[in-house]
């Protein structure tokens, strides 16, 4: 299942709130996560309330970026729901911008907070694809062939680069232009410092992207 098919799936509609959310002025008349995410979806007064209520609760609650992407669904076809393959990278890109907004304080905007999320996502989105115009990934081992690694034993050198030669021409051979952006975002990042949270959760996602095409083994 795609990651946006997977969406109105990623939480329980029937689940009663958790009491942090209960707490909440702008929360404590829904009785369920599913009245939560219609709220969100209805890009109104209520919607803007709800929203900066879930941005505002603490980070560790693993609740908020589900009901919000699921919130988002339909906002989300609208933006990309001719192209599959942008779709589901849209859909990273949310759950990105979701993360990053939950950090700012305080969150004043003069729009819809779920026009403010879903274009933060699609700026992004709009950033790497214009970086990949050509969308043929990237070799790995034409950029490792230039690092000199005294550490690492011959053998164990021409067997990665074996192993990544036909993780790209698997890739390559897909033909899915999203899935050869995030490889090529992947061999960008793979030696880049990841001090911002925002550049951790990228690189977990893509790596999940790649795993969940190419299997376990490409990990």
């Amino acid at each position: 299942m795609e990651l946006f098919d997977a969406l109105p799936f990623v939480v329980d509609s029937d689940a009663r709130l958790p009491s942090d959310w209960v707490q909440s002025p702008a929360l404590v008349e829904y009785r369920s996560l599913g009245e939560v995410a219609a709220a969100v979806g209805r890009v109104d007064d209520e919607s803007d309330d709800v929203i900066g209520a879930l941005l505002g609760m603490p980070l560790d609650d693993e609740l908020v970026a589900p009901v919000l992407m699921a919130g988002l669904q339909r906002l989300l076809f609208l933006c990309r729901g001719g192209r599959r393959d942008l779709l589901d990278d849209l859909v990273g890109e949310v759950a990105i911008a979701i993360g990053e907004l939950r950090r700012v304080r305080p969150l004043t905007y003069r729009r819809r907070l779920a026009y403010v999320i879903v274009d933060r996502a699609r700026d992004r989105q709009r950033a790497a694809l214009k970086r990949d115009r050509a969308w043929w990934p990237v070799d790995a081992l034409e950029i490792a062939g230039r690092q000199v690694t005294a550490d690492v034993e011959v053998e164990d050198e021409v067997l990665d680069r074996l192993r990544l030669d036909g993780i790209r021409s698997q890739i390559a051979d897909s033909g899915d232009a999203a899935l050869a952006r995030s490889w090529n975002s992947l061999v960008e990042l793979v030696d880049a410092p990841r001090r911002s949270r925002a550049e951790r959760d990228r690189w977990k996602y893509i790596r999940r992207r790649l795993t969940d095409h190419l299997g376990p083994d490409a990990a």
